[in-house]
């Protein structure tokens, strides 16, 4: 139940014309990033050291843009065609990379699943 009252409450403020995708992507996303950098601070970690990794640094960066994309879309679709839309790439990249990274067995099976999640994809708005 928290997670629809939530999304609405996301996408209204998105919409109001008083409030930018960009500023409420930084109030949502601050408390997160200093809850962590404490938390890694209290556990004698260097977060900002890791950021001179360039793979850290480049997968840094493509998230932040995703976010960023991630709070334009809901301008320009209903937000349950969107969560549903994100989800459903989360699972098919999963099978991806897990069967590739994870060497996971029953690939068959699975492809046959993320077949199904592509169609139910490109139904969604129609």
């Amino acid at each position: 139940m928290n997670a629809p009252i939530a999304i609405s409450i996301y996408k209204y403020l998105i919409s109001s014309p008083e409030n930018s995708v960009a500023s409420l992507s930084i109030l949502f996303l601050l408390p997160q990033l200093v809850y962590f950098y404490i938390f890694a601070r209290r556990h004698y970690q260097r977060p900002f050291h890791l950021l001179r990794q360039r793979a850290i640094t480049a997968q840094s960066l493509s998230e932040g843009f995703a976010y960023a994309l991630d709070g334009f879309a809901y301008l320009f679709a209903p937000a349950s065609i969107l969560v549903t839309a994100n989800r459903s790439f989360a699972v098919i990249f999963a099978f991806l990379f897990g069967h590739k990274v994870f060497h996971e067995k029953k690939f068959f099976l699975k492809g046959c699943v993320a077949a199904v999640i592509l169609v139910g994809i490109f139904l969604l708005p129609r």
